[in-house]
């Protein structure tokens, strides 16, 4: 994978103003199920990922690497988990969680914690080509674009009670076609709400 993409991806993983505990990472590598048959009201994807910790699926071309990153924020050490499929050598498609402090959730707007999470996920000096509102089963979320050195980013985060989802694509070069860009973040759904 291109080392750009690499430092990109680690560095959006970063949030909220965060700092990376450097400690060792284990990676697992989890396989992908046939989709269940779905009601009308849902699209129904081929091959989706299911993480049922996470409560989320979503469709990855292949199987995905898993990471643990441990982050250090004022309130002590939270864990960020993270999903990456590397689809070639110049795009990656990630889903990333992280747990917050309800304390932390509770004292700050969603909005204000959305935002503070995409300057985090951003590399110093990168553009915003867009940015928009957006929302999940009624949760809020902010969906953006950015570019930095030849590398195009393109997000959307979800507040989720006190988790924070971030669901990516990376490309070196160019945005990820529409095709492919909807094609991944459509299939991205909450699981086990109720």
């Amino acid at each position: 994978m291109n080392l750009r993409l690499i430092i990109a991806l680690l560095l959006s993983v970063c949030i909220i103003g965060c700092e990376m505990n450097e400690q060792p990472v284990e990676e697992i590598l989890i396989k992908t199920e046939e989709a269940p048959k779905e009601t009308i009201e849902e699209p129904v994807f081929k091959n989706l990922f299911y993480s049922g910790l996470g409560k989320f699926k979503v469709k990855f071309l292949g199987d995905p690497r898993v990471k643990l990153d441990p982050i250090q924020t004022e309130f002590g050490e939270i864990e960020s988990m993270s999903f990456i499929y590397e689809r070639n050598i110049i795009e990656t498609y990630m889903v990333a969680y992280t747990d917050y402090p309800s304390m932390m959730v509770d004292a700050s707007a969603p909005m204000a914690l959305l935002q503070g999470a995409k300057e985090g996920s951003m590399l110093d000096g990168a553009e915003i080509d867009m940015e928009q509102e957006i929302e999940i089963k009624g949760y809020p979320g902010l969906y953006f674009k950015s570019t930095f050195d030849g590398i195009y980013s393109e997000y959307k985060l979800y507040l989720v009670e006190n988790r924070l989802y971030q669901v990516a694509i990376l490309r070196d070069g160019d945005y990820a076609t529409p095709a492919e860009s909807d094609e991944f973040f459509n299939s991205f759904q909450l699981i086990g709400l109720d």
